[in-house]
């Protein structure tokens, strides 16, 4: 999301949504990993379970959903977060 486009359309209901359901990501990232690090996550981490897509990507493309319930099993302690976990 640029700049621009924000400024240019501010109440736009694509815009809007896509804040919405980024700030629901960045929510469950936070309780995930930490505020200093949901950001970082949401826009530069690379997610596996997902072709390696961006998280920010996968909300632009209207999985939020999908990304949401992927949080949450890992929350609830999914092998794949065990694994990342051992040194």
């Amino acid at each position: 999301m640029t700049a621009s486009i924000i400024e240019k359309t501010p109440s736009s209901d694509c815009l809007q949504r896509y804040l919405r359901d980024a700030s629901r990501v960045i929510a469950a990232a936070i309780k995930l990993v930490g505020d200093k690090n949901a950001v970082f996550w949401f826009k530069n981490q690379p997610i596996e379970h997902f072709d390696y897509k961006l998280a920010e990507t996968l909300v632009s493309e209207g999985r939020t959903e999908d990304l949401l319930c992927y949080i949450e099993q890992l929350a609830a302690g999914s092998p794949e977060r065990r694994a990342k976990k051992k040194p």
